[in-house]
């Protein structure tokens, strides 16, 4: 992990790292698991993929001909179109058909469970992971609230999302958006290049804080958004998203 200082403080991001699971399924038993591409995210074998991003998932590629017997060593992937702190044009039935599928998969015993996952495992995983606890049951209340004390307190992103929670589950949703990774993208009236040191990291190498899809963020989250929540953030994605493919298993 890449630490960054200000003022005379190094900070890091306390938060989830790998693959973590979130819920089981009540009445079927499947787990559900949530993660992103920049931290550690692990593809267990046989878990069906949920994406909200680009992922290469895929232990085999064939070209050219088809192979049964090779491509069952791939994970299953739905990929969902699906912006960055926005929310997807999916309605209720896609939701309900997709844990319909979920379950028909468990009980041919062709999944071992679900995993859920876009770049940062925060805004659209923990929507789509409060999602599927509120209509599987797993939640019966808040299941932003739910997701945010089994899986990571930084869920759900964005009012938008909120909403979209409520109108595909029809459970209220009280907890409001964790907007530190918003702002933290936006103009917060002082310049990040300016006021953040970089300090070399455990390798003794100092990282690059550049702009780009693939990186890690750092902040502190006291509901305060300004200068000092801002910590710094990291290209590690791809490196580390390859590294830990295979065919782990649970």
């Amino acid at each position: 992990m890449t630490f960054f200082k200000r003022k005379g403080k190094t900070k890091s991001l306390e938060c989830h790292t790998g693959t973590v699971k979130a819920f089981e399924d009540p009445e079927t038993g499947v787990p559900y698991y949530g993660g992103g591409t920049t931290r550690d995210l692990v593809i267990y074998a046989n878990h069906l993929i949920v994406a909200m991003t680009s992922i290469d998932a895929d232990n085999v590629v064939l070209h050219n001909f088809n192979a049964p017997k090779l491509l069952k060593y791939n994970n299953p992937v739905v990929e969902l179109d699906w912006p960055d702190y926005g929310v997807p044009v999916l309605q209720k039935p896609f939701w309900l058909d997709l844990i319909e599928t979920i379950n028909e998969e468990w009980l041919a015993k062709r999944i071992k469970g679900v995993t859920c996952c876009c770049v940062g495992g925060h805004g659209r995983t923990g929507t789509a992971l409060a999602i599927l606890a509120g209509l599987t049951g797993a939640s019966k209340f808040d299941p932003v609230l739910f997701i945010r004390k089994h899986y990571c307190s930084r869920v759900v992103e964005s009012d938008s999302q909120i909403k979209y929670i409520e109108e595909m589950t029809g459970i209220n949703v009280t907890a409001k958006a964790n907007k530190t990774s918003y702002y933290m993208q936006g103009n917060l009236g002082f310049d990040l290049d300016d006021d953040i040191e970089k300090v070399p990291n455990s390798y003794g190498d100092d990282d690059d804080i550049v702009e780009g899809n693939l990186y890690d963020e750092y902040w502190d989250n006291d509901d305060k958004f300004d200068g000092d929540d801002y910590i710094g953030r990291s290209s590690i994605g791809d490196y580390t998203r390859r590294q830990h493919r295979g065919l782990y298993d649970v």
